[in-house]
């Protein structure tokens, strides 16, 4: 477990969550990961999705939010809810329904109907047992009206309001729209404060993990004196308006995966491996570590996490220097996968995982490299494997010591560690095919000699 998690009970701790819609399912993994290991926090604050997982949070009603994530649906949130695309392509694939949306919606400034989302909360949302916790509770709204922020704590809350409060937090104009509330319009509280850490150290919080899933919103600057461990999902998550299932729980599985690997329940880095490949990791990490010697070629502790965010393309936080900090050189490998499209929201078998990256790599260094640059390998992958090519051609010798010619240290470190896998599994890879094939030899011959029992064999097979 990060040392960080190990006294947390030890001072006044704080939950912080963020919001971002769609991608605060991520936020129900990390809670799914917290509860497993037995930490829980004292106070809670939340925005927009925050607020809503944050109050779920203070009534205990984790299995109630994963059951409502694995049967989630876009129309469970607001009527017609359109999931905006994350790249340019498909927002040019889709730019009719898309403009419709704006143009019923956004421009008209109606927002969608989200009658299904207030269903929600009514369903889920309890005050008598919200109010019993001994978790103590605040969330960010902002008051359209009076074009101010205001924060409401639990003590603030009533069996009349709360709800309302929750709603009002989440009302992300001009999607949704806004909610009226004590003679006021309010809006979504991430218009002033999507990362609400303010609002748990008012509740007296010293230590606060603080959760961003990189929703539309301000981030306000964090009081240094707080000890805060700052998370950003490191896997990419879909578009804060994308409610379909199989988005919402990536998301979930994502956070519970991310957060798991703090903890201690499993190990790697960008990647996730069963905790039992723990010492096999630290092997292929010796195993780099001398190839990378005898080829003369040193990577800084720094130069690795930079990699780390040039090839995954996560933004830093005290998650990401965590878990891919440039402690070892088997990060790069994960790179590698990541480039390969190696799926990393799932739970690997080191050896299954690396058995699949050497297949996805010979299948890419295989092509024309003319059919390298499709939509199933990324632009860089042909790079890397051009340089990895000259590498087998030529000799780490005459690559690496006649200079870089404008390319990249990391597709150089990752072509290296291509060829450093390639050398250490493929004789293996070769020798478990060849002895099923002098095993099939044998069988074939045995047949030759008993013709009978082989058809035997065959009829019972």
């Amino acid at each position: 477990m990060n040392s960080w998690f190990d006294d947390l009970s030890a001072v006044p701790n704080g939950l912080a969550l963020g919001g971002g819609g769609a991608k605060g399912c991520y936020e129900i993994g990390v809670w799914k990961a917290l509860r497993e290991q037995g930490i829980r926090f004292e106070r809670v604050s939340g925005t927009s999705i925050g607020a809503l997982v944050g109050a779920m949070y203070v009534q205990d009603s984790l299995d109630s939010m994963i059951e409502f994530v694995q049967t989630i649906r876009p129309d469970a949130i607001a009527e017609d809810l359109f999931a905006f695309p994350e790249n340019l392509g498909k927002w040019v694939s889709e730019r009719k329904e898309i403009s419709g949306f704006l143009n019923k919606y956004i421009f008209s400034r109606t927002g969608m109907d989200i009658s299904p989302l207030k269903d929600v909360i009514a369903r889920l949302f309890n005050y008598q047992v919200f109010e019993a916790s001994p978790v103590n509770f605040a969330c960010m709204t902002f008051n359209l009206t009076r074009r101010r922020p205001e924060a409401y704590f639990k003590d603030e809350m009533n069996a009349e309001n709360a709800a309302q409060i929750i709603l009002a937090s989440a009302s992300c104009y001009p999607a949704f729209p806004v909610m009226k509330m004590n003679g006021n319009e309010y809006i979504d509280g991430g218009y002033w404060d999507n990362i609400p850490v303010d609002l748990a150290e008012k509740m007296g919080a010293k230590k606060v993990l603080a959760i961003n899933v990189e929703g539309p919103g301000l981030v306000l600057p964090v009081n240094k004196e707080i000890d805060t461990f700052t998370i950003r999902p490191m896997i990419q998550l879909g578009s804060f308006l994308d409610f379909s299932k199989d988005s919402c729980m990536r998301a979930l599985n994502a956070g519970e995966l991310e957060m798991g690997k703090l903890l201690g329940r499993w190990c790697g880095h960008f990647y996730t491996f069963d905790l039992n490949d723990e010492g096999n990791l630290e092997f292929w990490n010796g195993y780099l570590e001398f190839m990378f010697s005898i080829a003369r070629v040193s990577i800084a502790p720094k130069d690795i996490e930079t990699f780390n965010q040039w090839a995954c393309g996560y933004t830093p936080s005290t998650l990401s220097k965590t878990l891919c900090g440039g402690q070892t050189l088997f990060e790069l490998v994960e790179d590698l996968a990541f480039f390969a499209g190696l799926d990393p929201v799932k739970v690997w078998n080191l050896q299954d995982f690396l058995n699949t990256l050497m297949d996805v790599l010979g299948d890419i260094h295989a092509r024309p490299f003319t059919a390298i640059d499709s939509a199933d390998v990324d632009r860089r992958m042909m790079h890397i494997s051009m340089i990895h090519a000259s590498l087998l051609r030529n000799g780490l010798e005459t690559v690496f010591h006649r200079g870089a010619s404008g390319l990249s240290p990391a597709e150089y470190a990752l072509a290296l560690v291509w060829q450093m896998l390639e050398s250490a599994l493929r004789p293996v890879k070769e020798e478990n095919e060849d002895s099923t094939e002098a095993g099939k030899s044998t069988e074939n011959e045995a047949n030759a000699d008993h013709p009978a029992q082989a058809e035997t064999d065959k009829t019972n097979h």
